[in-house]
């Protein structure tokens, strides 16, 4: 289609994720979004791109990152990125979030529920070489 085509003369996948990992402001005034190809492959052409003849070693080091055309991870202008992306959706870093899980015992989900799956059953056994005294509460 068209819209294929737009997005690939700038090296650009349509109907694709990208990851906004980063916005730096350079001593020149130019306002850059640092962006990553979650696939680990980097293609984009446009301005600021890897093969731009704007990069300068200072400009690289001021973005805190060095050249390498390879690592997926590449910069865009603002007025671009505003031109090839149709909308951004913002997510909560998790990385410092609890993560539990739990077993549900004697489960019961009747096998053609949304919930269930085919490893939903569980067996777990707890065994001691000391004896145990006492009662458990949950």
């Amino acid at each position: 289609t068209g819209e294929e085509e737009f997005y690939e003369e700038y090296g650009l996948f349509a109907l694709h994720a990208y990851t906004v990992i980063g916005l730096h402001k350079l001593s020149t005034g130019d306002r850059l979004i640092k962006i990553r190809n979650p696939h680990g492959d980097e293609r984009y052409w446009g301005p600021w791109s890897d093969y731009d003849s704007r990069w300068t070693p200072c400009l690289w080091e001021e973005v805190g990152s060095a050249y390498d055309p390879n690592d997926g991870v590449f910069f865009m202008d603002e007025e671009s990125f505003q031109q090839y992306f149709s909308y951004t959706s913002i997510n909560e870093d998790t990385s410092g979030w609890f993560h539990d899980a739990f077993l549900m015992l004697d489960d019961q989900t009747p096998k053609d529920s949304p919930f269930s799956d085919d490893n939903r059953q569980h067996e777990l056994t707890v065994t001691s070489q000391t004896a145990q005294i006492g009662r458990a509460h949950v």
